[in-house]
């Protein structure tokens, strides 16, 4: 009799832990499926338009997070909508690129106060934006996305020392438009393959890519910034 008593109490605590297993697995798997419901709309809609477009032209002035940051995550979960992402960014790139150079020209010295307050922005860029411009800004401004130093230090030098004007900036907006088409290709082609993950576990991959992003990315201009302040002046001809 002590032994069925047993019996049926091992028999209900283990059905017990199967249904609260059971109930966990459920619970998390509505959190994925949520995560990733709120995701995909956010990249189809309007929402996802006005964050990447406000981001890009953020980016372009005062903050420091490049807009690739939110462009690659929407467009690897919305490839349809993928182009019109890239062209809210490229378009919010360019007005704030606009808005700082305008700025800059009426307040040059108030920018450049204001500019080395930033993260990420230093010093020494100023000095060597103003020799690479003079030197050469075509090339300056077509390896500017790939140089780790901030556009805005690049519209801002150029506007202050006037040597960029209005017709020039296109060059530079058009290098970083292509940036932007790269991470939207490569989102294209992770969202593809990583369809399944994405779905079922949404909330892990993008912790997964804030991980991945943004030490990573913060490591790269930190390191590069290094270089280049460690290059001497005799030096930044050959850059």
């Amino acid at each position: 009799m002590a032994e069925k008593i047993v019996e049926q109490a091992i028999t209900k605590g283990q059905k017990a832990g199967d249904f609260a297993r059971s109930d966990n697995k459920d619970w998390w798997d509505r959190q994925n499926q949520n995560f990733f419901k709120n995701w995909t709309e956010l990249a189809s809609g309007k929402g996802g338009v006005a964050l990447v477009f406000g981001w890009a032209v953020a980016e372009a002035t005062f903050w420091p997070v490049i807009p690739d940051f939110v462009l690659a995550p929407l467009a690897a979960v919305n490839q349809q909508k993928s182009l019109r992402l890239l062209a809210a960014s490229a378009c919010g790139s360019a007005l704030g690129s606009l808005l700082l150079f305008a700025f800059t020209r009426r307040n040059p010295a108030k920018t450049r106060a204001l500019l080395k307050k930033l993260p990420l922005v230093h010093a020494y860029h100023f000095e060597q934006i103003e020799h690479k411009l003079t030197k050469d800004w075509s090339k300056t401004l077509l390896m500017q996305p790939w140089s780790g130093v901030p556009a805005k230090i690049v519209v801002a030098v150029g506007a202050e020392k006037s040597l960029l004007d209005w017709w020039k900036l296109p060059l530079l907006m058009l290098s970083r438009t292509v940036r932007m088409a790269l991470v939207v290709g490569i989102a294209r082609v992770a969202g593809r393959v990583l369809r399944r993950p994405l779905c079922k576990s949404s909330l892990v991959v993008f912790f997964l890519y804030l991980i991945f992003f943004i030490p990573v990315w913060w490591q790269i201009v930190k390191d590069r910034s290094k270089n280049l302040k460690k290059i001497p002046e005799r030096k930044l001809d050959s850059l």
